[in-house]
């Protein structure tokens, strides 16, 4: 399968269509253990698998378009005002209506 990817994707587990098979949404929740959201610390495994460029606007099926999301930030990042980027697998960047931004990045998988 591979190491999670990090800095330029490779779409190595790029799958076509909106759903995602089980192992990529296993990587997807062990890259980051909570919620993608700066400020939430709901579980992954309880967050919905969101494309951050939503699929039917041209967002991918990868790694580097998907993170887990709880389903209030899920709504939040779709709301007027809300702009919510992966510039590279695992990194998001979160900037509400007032301009701010946000980064989260990966944990740290234990070896």
């Amino acid at each position: 399968m591979g190491p999670v990817e990090a800095g330029t994707c490779s779409h190595a587990r790029e799958v076509p269509g909106y759903r995602i098979p089980a192992s990529l949404h296993h990587i997807v929740k062990i890259r980051q253990r909570t919620c993608a959201n700066p400020i939430c610390t709901q579980p992954a495994a309880r967050c919905d698998d969101d494309h951050t460029l939503p699929y039917d606007h041209g967002g991918r099926s990868c790694e580097c378009d998907l993170a887990p999301t709880c389903r209030t930030h899920h709504q939040a990042k779709q709301a007027p005002g809300w702009l919510l980027t992966q510039p590279s697998p695992g990194i998001l960047i979160w900037q509400p209506p007032h301009g701010r931004r946000y980064t989260t990045t990966p944990g740290i998988y234990p070896t």
